[in-house]
């Protein structure tokens, strides 16, 4: 299972180490380059909003991975407390917790 950090730098989860880094302008969007780093061996990416849509990306296609993006924050503020809702902010709380190991890299 590969992670990714916002800065763009692909994390593995299991060992802690960086595997690919990108640096572009800052007008660059993060998930412009997101399918460039990935090295062919993921089964799972957990990335932050800005990473939104990247499975739908035309150079994502034929790639069998599992894209668990988190929601942005307005949709995400917009959840009710219960039923339906709770289950949503559970589901991105555990993604958050995922992504949260590769911020110290």
């Amino acid at each position: 299972m590969v992670l990714w950090h916002e800065d763009a730098d692909w994390v593995d989860k299991d060992s802690g180490l960086i595997h690919s880094v990108s640096t572009t302008a800052a007008h660059v969007s993060d998930v412009v380059v997101a399918a460039e780093l990935l090295h062919g061996e993921e089964k799972v990416l957990y990335g932050d909003a800005g990473y939104q849509g990247l499975e739908k990306r035309e150079e994502m296609t034929g790639r069998e991975v599992d894209c668990r993006i988190a929601m942005g924050p307005g949709k995400r503020r917009h959840l009710s407390d219960d039923g339906e809702g709770a289950v949503q902010r559970w589901i991105e709380r555990a993604k958050a917790h995922v992504r949260a190991k590769v911020e110290h890299p």
